[in-house]
């Protein structure tokens, strides 16, 4: 069902290292870097698929990349603490910084906070 949807292009965006903090680290700690880990492609071993505008209509995340173009372009509700760590998480995981496994998991907690999960 992923290949319904064109893919998101997301902008070339690179985190700022002032709004990494460590209470966010602490709150999310599967967000901390793996030793060892370096940048790669970002691509998850599993796409999520959320929902789009109504449960009619979803949309695969497949990388940290597509993450960040939903959470800038589709996300029902701009803000927040999950959002936001979301954001940061993906971001990070983009520049090398985390996990991108990690990124996955800050993204699905948020997704299911937000209630656009499909299940």
């Amino acid at each position: 069902m992923c290949g319904r949807f064109p893919p998101i292009v997301a902008p070339d965006v690179r985190p700022r290292s002032d709004i990494w903090n460590e209470t966010e680290v602490h709150a999310f700690p599967f967000m901390r870097k793996e030793k060892g880990s370096a940048m790669t492609d970002g691509l998850w071993d599993k796409p999520v698929e959320v929902m789009v505008e109504s449960s009619d209509h979803f949309r695969c995340v497949a990388s940290s990349r597509d993450a960040v173009a939903f959470l800038m372009t589709s996300w029902p509700t701009k803000g927040g603490k999950s959002f936001s760590a979301a954001r940061r998480a993906c971001l990070a995981a983009l520049d090398g910084k985390i996990a991108d496994a990690q990124a996955k998991l800050v993204f699905v907690h948020a997704a299911d906070e937000a209630g656009i999960l499909k299940r």
